[in-house]
């Protein structure tokens, strides 16, 4: 009986320990990810014909696979904003575009309420990670609508959506340490300035 005792209780102290080391994986995970680094906002003229530069962040402190915001904020709906993704592992020269980058699909979703009608009707933007796809039954044998995986191809500068989020899905051990971004704004009758900026949100390989 004693023997039966001390085993139980060896048991529960066992239990009592993975539970303490659970809890704190649980809280260091909490506070260890996801990361996100800014890349200060900055004021574009779009007069003409201008390059801007913003960064360099270090992308050491992420875990691969990240995703970035791009937003573009113009006072007119004619400038055209271009984002140019650099890295380079120095921080201050020696950068090279970026590679293997994806890019999201805004997609747009009207939803009603059945009992409301239309006064209760909204129209919600998603990011997906891909382009939603409505194949024909005929040509493809089925008629299921997918959404198509979006490539890690792009290189070079990207067209953003002005006044919209722009998403891109990047991986930041196919980069080197440093990364930049290098936005070219032109701009018509109208438009005078943007105002553009990003973040970097991944999982955190180790704090900080």
């Amino acid at each position: 009986m004693k023997l039966m005792k001390k085993n139980i209780f060896a048991v529960l102290a066992a239990i009592a320990v993975v539970l303490g080391i659970g809890q704190t994986a649980s809280a260091l995970d909490y506070f260890a990810a996801p990361r996100e680094v800014s890349f200060p906002w900055t004021v574009c003229n779009t007069i003409g014909t201008s390059t801007y530069t913003n960064g360099p962040i270090d992308t050491r402190l992420f875990n691969n696979r990240a995703r970035m915001i791009l937003l573009c904020v113009t006072n007119a709906g004619n400038a055209v904003v271009t984002a140019n993704l650099q890295t380079s592992q120095y921080a201050h020269s020696n950068w090279v575009n970026c590679t293997g980058i994806a890019i999201a699909t805004n997609y747009s979703v009207t939803l009603t309420n059945y009992y409301g009608g239309v006064s209760n009707a909204v129209t919600q933007v998603y990011t997906l990670p891909g382009i939603p796809t409505y194949p024909t039954t005929y040509s493809a044998g089925f008629a299921t609508p997918y959404l198509a995986e979006a490539q890690a191809t792009n290189t070079g500068p990207l067209a953003l959506n002005y006044n919209a989020p722009t998403a891109l899905g990047v991986f930041t051990k196919d980069q080197n340490q440093y990364m930049q971004i290098v936005w070219t704004v032109s701009g018509g009758t109208g438009a005078t300035n943007a105002l553009v900026g990003a973040e970097l949100i991944g999982d955190a390989l180790y704090a900080p």
